[in-house]
């Protein structure tokens, strides 16, 4: 996420769809999400909606915008815990996934 402007609307709704736990514990994305398991939550009024990935609007407002992707430590793709994210290039990320396809 780098180009993205969040109200503050925008971002009390997005902690709606959160449940918080302790600092360590995931926090899991309970709004809408895609095939791939992963959260997403809509920016903006409805007639100039963007649709982003949960964890990456969590991580846009704890760190900050990037390009890189966001990964999360913890394997819980709903996991939106700004702790539990880190970033990475997609080679490094084509690398876990491979290993992880061969255990």
């Amino acid at each position: 996420m780098t180009d993205v402007n969040l109200s503050k609307t925008d971002i009390e709704r997005f902690w709606t769809f959160v449940d918080r736990k302790g600092p360590d514990d995931c926090w899991l994305w309970t709004g809408g999400g895609n095939p791939k398991r992963y959260g997403h939550f809509s920016i903006g009024p409805r007639a100039i909606t963007i649709t982003a990935l949960a964890h990456r609007v969590s991580y846009f407002l704890a760190y900050g915008a990037t390009d890189l992707q966001v990964l999360h430590h913890c394997d819980v793709p709903r996991c939106v815990n700004p702790a539990h994210l880190l970033l990475a290039h997609k080679k490094l990320i084509v690398s876990i996934a491979k290993r992880k396809q061969s255990q």
